[in-house]
């Protein structure tokens, strides 16, 4: 499944059924995040995954996908994914994914895919300076024991102003060099962890539009938490290449 340009991670790749628009996927201990005997599939793994069933199921890149986290599933679980045509066009499609885990519902996803190519490309948003992983401090992993997500997808510190929200975090390294869509939806998921007072928060949902895919082995975060009010964050994060290429913008909201 997906022998594009831009291969999808095998931790978030769902396999196909027998079964029309049904995929499923085995959560592997590399998709898991939290505390020894605690473990969880991170959201954003599951996001990756259905937007890999929905660009599999369309054939066509994905444009945007709103995200619903609804309940935890652990490694180990199969995730069930079925999508749902809601509106084919020749040349945009909008769909539905939900994901179950033994029967209950993990996370939904609505999306749109495809591409017109109606007005030139343009990037009207500039990737803020900061210096190369070489030059950044190494983010230690939380639980370095663990064979998780973080032991293979690493961070680093590129700056930011904590007390105004905002944070800078390379990610990376990104596998053969070029990022999938599946993968920035993992990427996005770190959008929490930009600052001290929101890191451990629960993702209610998040909002990814895909901007381009150009290769590069790291990834810039440029995070803003903008608002914690009501025991909830909500924040915002643009995606860049290393050559400074807009790849994605999310924003998610949190408890």
């Amino acid at each position: 499944m997906n022998d594009s340009a831009t291969p999808v991670p095998d931790y978030c790749r769902p396999t196909v059924t027998g079964q029309p628009g049904r995929y499923t996927l085995v959560i592997d201990p590399r998709a898991g995040v939290g505390p020894p005997g605690h473990q969880f599939m991170m959201g954003g793994i599951g996001v990756g995954a259905l937007v890999a069933a929905l660009e599999a199921e369309t054939g066509k890149p994905l444009v945007n996908a709103n995200a619903q986290f609804l309940a935890p599933a652990h490694p180990g679980e199969t995730l069930s994914i079925d999508v749902e045509l809601l509106q084919v066009g020749r040349r945009m499609t909008q769909a539905r994914a939900i994901g179950r885990a033994d029967d209950r519902a993990v996370l939904a996803v609505t999306a749109a895919l495809g591409t017109r190519e109606a007005q030139p490309d343009a990037q009207f948003v500039a990737a803020p300076t900061c210096p190369p992983t070489a030059e950044c401090p190494e983010i230690p992993r939380p639980f370095p024991e663990l064979a998780d997500l973080h032991s293979h997808l690493r961070m680093w510190d590129a700056g930011g102003d904590e007390d105004a929200g905002r944070a800078l975090h390379w990610l990376g390294p990104i596998p053969g060099g070029m990022p999938s869509a599946p993968l920035l939806a993992v990427i996005a998921d770190f959008l929490a962890g930009g600052i001290e007072r929101t890191r451990g928060a629960s993702s209610l949902d998040n909002v990814l539009r895909i901007a381009a895919l150009v290769p590069t082995d790291h990834v810039l975060c440029e995070i803003t938490i903008e608002a914690i009010t009501r025991g909830s964050f909500h924040g915002t994060s643009r995606l860049f290449a290393e050559d400074g290429t807009l790849l994605a913008t999310a924003s998610q909201s949190g408890a």
